[in-house]
């Protein structure tokens, strides 16, 4: 009650500060932590990182692990903070498969709460309630010459960045699926006979 009555005996102009003051200590609060993420732009240009989750199939990582990816040198590298780096080099690479997938987001919570909405409107939460994501499969293989494959997921439009980086760097592209017929697509050769 007694900050109730300091408010009502100060004049309208410092009450309205008052009553303004915290916003703007929130606001200046998150664009000094919005400014103080530094990006270095040449690292960014030669060497891109990508948020990554890797689904499975590189050696010595768990499936389902969030990191980042990068391309340098000659090489794939995983990195999680967990399991620490995975390396995987571009010139192993025979193949690149690139698609989307769309995800609903929100698990049980969001099931439960479409579920609640009264006429049907159910639906039309689920039109906001869905994210996607590229999925890139790589083939490759290790020293000894095996066969392996690796699912990573990343978001939306960082597949074909990364596809078109690891092809920079050495790898190959496997034939891609030609959805008229139904099969692969004849891979064109460079030379002329």
């Amino acid at each position: 009650m007694k900050q109730l009555n300091v408010l009502a005996k100060q004049p309208r102009g410092r009450r309205e500060i008052v009553r303004v003051l915290p916003c703007l200590i929130l606001l200046l609060s998150f664009c000094a932590g919005a400014l103080a993420q530094t990006t270095n732009t040449e690292e960014g240009t030669a060497n891109p990182s990508f948020p990554v989750t890797h689904v499975l199939g590189l050696a010595g990582t768990l499936p389902n692990t969030p990191g980042s990816l990068t391309v340098k040198a000659g090489s794939l590298r995983f990195e999680n903070k967990k399991q620490g780096i995975t390396l995987l080099s571009t010139v192993s690479i025979e193949a690149i498969f690139l698609s989307q997938q769309d995800k609903q987001v929100g698990g049980v919570p969001m099931t439960l709460g479409k579920a609640a909405v009264p006429f049907g409107g159910g639906r039309v939460i689920s039109l906001f309630s869905h994210k996607k994501y590229d999925d890139i499969a790589l083939i490759y293989r290790d020293d000894d010459g095996g066969i392996h494959g690796a699912i990573l997921q990343l978001p939306a439009g960082q597949g074909t960045k990364l596809r078109d980086e690891l092809v920079s760097q050495g790898a190959r592209v496997g034939p891609q699926w030609d959805p008229a017929n139904g099969k692969a697509a004849p891979e064109v050769s460079d030379a002329t006979n």
